[in-house]
């Protein structure tokens, strides 16, 4: 996945649609990337508690202490909800 938008097609289309240049297209494609790694990297599990956009009630992101990786509002409450259904699952199991 190292192509740059600006090479494909997509890119094209999504800058079309989008107003945004190819450079710009290619920025976000960049830093969605570098925040795939870091997410990836992390030792987890992820601690989304630092809020990065504490004037806003609807379209919120959040940033792991961690590894700095980013997620919205909706993937922090179902990862949070993952950790709590895995928790309760190994509490409640009777199998070593």
């Amino acid at each position: 996945m190292s192509e740059k938008f600006s090479d494909t097609k997509v890119g094209e289309v999504l800058g079309a649609a989008s107003g945004l240049s190819k450079s710009a297209m290619n920025e976000l494609w960049e830093a969605a990337k570098a925040n795939q790694t870091r997410l990836r990297s992390c030792l987890g599990p992820h601690d989304f508690s630092r809020d990065l956009t504490p004037d806003r009630k609807i379209g919120k992101k959040w940033a792991c202490l961690k590894c700095d990786g980013e997620i919205d509002d909706a993937n922090r409450i179902w990862y949070q909800r993952g950790l709590d259904h895995g928790a309760t699952a190994r509490s409640t199991s009777s199998v070593c």
